[in-house]
């Protein structure tokens, strides 16, 4: 079944691209930082961030899927990629060590969550101070093929200030999906 799983991270990597050197250059991420990728399915901003914190940063790599994370594995040992851990995620968000995380990024993942509220305050104690939570998502209402895999921008937006964090930007460039960071 490895050859469906590679199928799957092929097509999330493939969809993650589009976008991304305007994503990544709003993330602002410097050399040394500390990044957890949640829900990283193909790995490909695993990857990317691993470049932009360089070697003496970290990236976490955390998927509920143990297949998708073997996937990413495999993926880091070809290209000689150190610097990133592959960690299991759980419902609660409950993966990554307190106080870790300079940045947390989540994409298309927000429609996943069952409990928003307890995953996200759970998740904030992953981060710094004046650590930040970066959440891409596919937007409401967009098509209806999507309509169970896309979040009003609003509950984004009302989940994570009820988990205790603060919005300070949103972007609009990325066709059919929002985009909002978040901070402590």
């Amino acid at each position: 079944m490895f050859w469906l799983t590679a199928v799957r991270g092929a097509m999330f990597n493939r969809r993650a691209r589009k976008g991304a050197e305007l994503v990544l250059d709003r993330l602002s991420i410097v050399p040394g930082s500390v990044v957890g990728d949640i829900g990283s399915g193909g790995g490909f901003f695993a990857m990317e961030f691993a470049r932009s914190v360089g070697e003496a940063g970290k990236v976490f790599a955390v998927d509920v899927d143990e297949n998708l994370l073997e996937f990413v594995r495999t993926r880091l040992r070809s290209s000689g990629v150190s610097n990133v851990d592959c960690v299991p995620g759980d419902a609660l968000g409950n993966s990554l060590p307190p106080g870790s995380c300079d940045l947390l990024f989540m994409r298309n993942v927000f429609h996943h969550i069952a409990e928003p509220a307890v995953f996200f305050r759970n998740m904030r104690k992953s981060l710094k101070p004046k650590g930040r939570f970066a959440i891409i998502e596919w937007k409401a209402g967009t098509t209806r093929f999507m309509s169970r895999h896309s979040s009003k921008e609003s509950a984004i937006v009302d989940a994570l200030t009820e988990a205790g964090l603060r919005h300070i930007e949103s972007f609009s460039f990325l066709e059919s999906q929002s985009f909002n960071i978040f901070q402590m």
